[in-house]
């Protein structure tokens, strides 16, 4: 074992005696003199004689040693007396169960960390040299994604970054999350609150920049000071093909007295056009329809057909097939309108039970304070909407949260932004890019609604 091999290494030591942990903390350098290691005297707080045994994870492999600590502090330093090397493991496949409480305090972004306002709480299920093994709702992260980690020990507070590689399914509304890990820091428990001085940038690879599909949109609004201009409320309804479909349901209404077996017809052929819109068009640009407030003498209509089309984008999200899709929409249709009776029962009433309650919500947002979709979200996640499947629940807050990462926003300044990321447990405050600046907002600066542009030559 050489000094290069070990040095700034991760080292744990723990009581031979009865086998709780003294410290975890890292190598100051190696004296081969005595065979002996050097770390932080801070790193433990009772400074006394221990045997221990020490595990030492070297630079590709990992080291078992007994060894003794005498408790006699130099320079700020302790030094730890290396015995027998009782095993010598490839440090890969070494992993250590452990059960922690912590949170994701924060996202990297471009290499910059931001911090959330709420931490995103999760369960430290076990560790390695290289990874750690997390628990937490369904939903929460995905792939590829970055984390500022925070985990409380006996010891004190674990700092790292750690990088989502891969997600498995642990049934009853959570998930286990495997993550990379980079730099792993132990902050003592009197020196918790203390901020290090300097932070290295977070960066797991080398090589070339990968292009993100939010980029091109992003260096347009660095570069200009002038907003091209958008879409209005009607425009956008004629664009998405929105304002043709409430019209239809609108005749449909009144020949339903009528004419009742004709009008089915028509109906299921609607809900085909419906999951046509919903198959073909940005779920964005529907939603924003979805989102408008209803004219008092459409809002039977308009119901109906925002009902249809959030029942479709659940079934789309499902995964399930383009028949079940049409029947989702169909029922939901069905539900508003006069003299039809709906036999809606299990999964798809469940789905609509959502739809309606969501668009309850989000038509009465001037009444209630609600700002954006994003604050109905934060209600859904609260469980303050009402009486909900929780599953489905969480399949709708992640699915909103993905089709609307990388969406340009008109926000509360006047100025466009780009949405970067939309913490699970705190949607009402996404993180937004504004020029070369990213921030989350909070109840000064947010998002007004989605900006989206005119087709070129309009």
């Amino acid at each position: 074992m050489v000094e290069k091999e070990i040095k700034n290494r991760r080292i744990i030591i723990k009581n031979a005696e009865n086998d709780k942990t003294i410290t975890d903390t890292k190598i100051m350098r190696y004296d081969s003199a005595v065979n002996s290691v050097i770390i932080p005297a801070h790193s433990i707080l009772d400074k006394k004689f221990y045997q221990v045994y020490v595990i030492i994870f070297a630079e590709s492999c990992l080291y078992k040693f007994s060894g003794t600590i005498r408790g006699v502090m130099r320079e700020n330093e302790l030094e730890v007396l290396l015995g027998k090397c009782e095993t010598m493991e490839g440090r890969q496949a070494v992993r250590y169960p452990i059960a922690l409480e912590g949170s994701m305090e924060g996202v990297y972004i471009d290499g910059k960390k931001i911090l959330f306002h709420k931490g995103i709480p999760i369960q430290a299920v076990d560790m390695s040299s290289s990874g750690i093994l997390l628990k937490a709702e369904e939903g929460f992260f995905e792939i590829d994604e970055m984390y500022s980690l925070r985990v409380k020990t006996n010891m004190g507070t674990l700092k790292m970054q750690c990088e989502i590689v891969r997600i498995q399914n642990n049934g009853a509304g959570l998930e286990e999350y495997g993550c990379r890990i980079g730099e792993v820091m132990l902050f003592p428990n009197e020196e918790a609150a203390v901020k290090p001085k300097t932070e290295k940038p977070f960066s797991f690879y080398s090589g070339e920049k990968t292009f993100m599909p939010y980029e091109d949109a992003c260096s347009k609004i660095a570069a200009d000071t002038h907003i091209s201009e958008g879409m209005d409320e009607e425009e956008i309804e004629k664009q998405t093909g929105y304002q043709r479909l409430h019209q239809n349901i609108g005749i449909l209404f009144q020949d339903v007295n009528t004419e009742l077996d004709l009008c089915r017809e028509e109906i299921e052929a609607l809900s085909q056009e419906i999951a046509n819109k919903i198959t073909e068009l940005d779920l964005v640009d529907l939603l924003e329809c979805i989102n408008l407030p209803k004219p008092v003498n459409e809002k039977m209509q308009r119901q109906a057909l925002n009902i249809a089309l959030l029942n479709g984008m659940q079934a789309k999200w499902l995964k399930l097939s383009r028949s079940e899709m049409d029947r989702f929409i169909l029922e939901g249709l069905l539900q508003n309108i006069p003299r039809v009776t709906v036999g809606n029962m299990g999964l798809c009433a469940n789905v609509t039970a959502i739809s309606e309650t969501y668009d309850t919500i989000i038509s009465t947002r001037g009444s209630n304070g609600l700002k954006m979709p994003f604050d109905v979200l934060d209600m859904f996640y609260k469980g303050m909407a009402g009486r909900l499947d929780r599953k489905l629940v969480m399949s709708f807050i992640k699915n909103m949260r993905i089709n609307y990462t990388a969406k340009q926003m008109l926000m509360s300044d006047g100025k466009l932004g780009i949405i970067r990321y939309i913490p699970f447990n705190d949607a009402g405050h996404p993180v937004v890019q504004q020029g070369m600046e990213i921030e989350q907002a909070n109840e000064d600066w947010f998002c007004k609604k989605a900006f989206i542009e005119k087709p070129l030559g309009r």
